[in-house]
């Protein structure tokens, strides 16, 4: 089953589900921004009422507004935090006021606690700011000083921003992932669950964190099928193989595989077929569930059917019906899908020799129409498809196309 074997798109709309995960987190966790407390002195009032002015923004005018007036480590993380939570677009990134709160938040690093550096970076984070400059070596610098008061909390939010921005400054993640794993026995689910994903993100393939996992022995029964997805997503995409730890995700998966989302079904057993674990109960779970979704299928997003179909075959497990479901929704989207999803869903068709007729035409039609598009590989992996099943897309002007 190697021969002409797929390569599937690695899932990526898991960051955006990680995100609001750590917004959340963020808040419900505590986490969420601090009060300035009212004082006999008028400059600290000043930064309360810009404090409250900024937590009742409604978009990022009203916070770049009263930048100037910023002095504070809890005002300016608020602000930078808010930023990040109501969505400020590139256009506002580039305006002066931000550079100034950016400049203003690197001078006053040097009193910002945990929560602070915790909060801007997660805001910073949520809006992929990836531009750097001053502020990068101050913050590595406050947070190694800072780390011994990192929570749970503060420690997965930061790695998630540093996932988010591409922020790789060694030796403030290997503090970060030091104390992640001193620490462990009080991580949340959410928390260990971000936390892979970020490394995974990263490409850090941090053992001592991944043995520290398998050490605490987590209780999958307390993880969302997002924390869950999240998870066995960060641990294949790191090349870290536990089976006992992934067929215990798998079991309590499968008792929640109602709750997943398209996405979330996919991301998993993409996992499976990445590490070469057949989870025979997770797969059939997954099966019996997108025919319980019936109609529902048709609406899923192309990468997702495609990944979904490109594990299966990976791990040589024919199952017609999930096929012909995942096949007539490959149909009904044919226009979305990319050149990399026809590839891997046709692949996977002929590896498990399951022929439909009607999609073999579809995806002629479209190959031909963005045969500019194609990738080397992407042809190779058509090209065996259209072989296996004898199909030469003669209406479509298929052959010539391939071989043009």
């Amino acid at each position: 089953r190697r021969d002409g074997r797929g390569v599937a798109q690695a899932p990526v709309a898991t960051a955006g589900d990680a995100a609001s995960l750590a917004v959340d987190g963020a808040i419900i966790g505590g986490t969420g921004q601090e009060e300035e407390p009212w004082s006999d002195d008028p400059v600290r009032n000043r930064q309360k009422e810009l404090q409250d002015l900024i937590m009742e923004a409604e978009g990022p005018e009203a916070i770049l507004a009263c930048v100037r007036e910023l002095d504070g480590a809890i005002v300016i993380s608020t602000a930078l935090h808010r930023l990040g939570k109501i969505g400020a677009s590139p256009e506002w990134r580039s305006d002066p006021r931000f550079r100034f709160l950016l400049d203003r938040f690197r001078l006053r690093l040097p009193f910002f606690g945990s929560r602070q550096i915790s909060n801007s970076l997660h805001g910073l984070g949520a809006m992929m700011y990836r531009e750097g400059g001053p502020w990068v070596e101050m913050v590595s610098i406050q947070t190694q000083r800072r780390i011994r008061d990192f929570e749970p909390q503060h420690v997965s939010n930061t790695l998630w921003s540093c996932a988010r921005m591409q922020l790789q400054e060694s030796l403030m993640l290997k503090a970060l992932v030091n104390r992640a794993i001193e620490d462990i026995n009080r991580f949340c689910p959410l928390d260990v669950s971000i936390v892979t994903w970020a490394l995974a993100t990263m490409k850090l393939r941090e053992v001592e964190w991944l043995r520290a996992v398998v050490r605490s022995r987590l209780d999958f029964a307390d993880f969302s099928p997002q924390n869950m997805s999240n998870f066995v997503w960060g641990l294949a995409t790191l090349g870290f193989r536990n089976d006992n730890m992934v067929l215990a995700v798998g079991r309590e998966a499968s008792l929640k595989i109602q709750d997943f989302i398209p996405q979330e079904l996919s991301n998993f057993t993409w996992a499976l077929a990445t590490l070469d674990l057949c989870d025979n109960l997770m797969l059939r779970a997954v099966a019996e569930e997108v025919d319980r979704r019936a109609e529902e299928v048709l609406t899923w997003d192309p990468q997702s059917l495609s990944n979904m179909m490109w594990a299966y075959a990976t791990l040589a497990v024919k199952d017609d019906p999930l096929f012909r479901r995942l096949l007539d929704a490959s149909v009904a989207r044919i226009a979305d899908h990319d050149t990399q999803n026809l590839a891997n869903s046709s692949w996977a068709a002929a590896m498990v020799s399951f022929r439909c007729s009607r999609y073999l035409e579809a995806v002629a039609e479209a190959t031909v129409a963005k045969m500019t598009d194609c990738q080397t590989l992407h042809l190779a992996q058509l090209a065996f498809a259209f072989a296996r099943f004898s199909f030469r897309g003669e209406k479509f002007g298929l052959m010539p196309a391939l071989l043009a």
